[in-house]
């Protein structure tokens, strides 16, 4: 596996000490996101996409006072594949079958990702 860069490391970092905010980093991400998605269009579509982002967010930070407590990848937002069930989204394995026929529990990597 490659190591990480030094701006990736140095953005964990400055998330888990609380030097960048995580609802700044949030809205720097939204500021990008809508430039960039409508022409790569690697996400499913999502209404209120970073309301719930910063939702979670907020939640992420009352889960986690204390800095020196974080999580490894406190703050570092992940896109999954539909190829992968998460809680909360259809999954279509880029398959024509109704979402319902794919249902189920979360992947595992999923979850473990969360934990992190």
């Amino acid at each position: 596996m490659p190591a990480a860069s030094p701006a990736s490391t140095e953005l964990l970092a400055d998330l888990r000490t609380g030097r960048r905010p995580l609802d700044e980093h949030l809205r720097e991400l939204e500021a990008r996101f809508a430039r960039i998605e409508p022409r790569v269009r690697a996400f499913m579509p999502e209404d209120r996409r970073f309301e719930r982002l910063q939702e979670e967010a907020r939640q992420l930070v009352f889960d986690h006072l204390d800095p020196e407590r974080r999580p490894p990848l406190y703050g570092l937002l992940f896109g999954v594949k539909d190829v992968f069930r998460a809680d909360g989204f259809e999954t279509s394995g880029g398959s024509r079958l109704p979402p319902a026929e794919l249902a189920g529990p979360e992947a595992e990597v999923v979850t473990r990702l969360k934990q992190l």
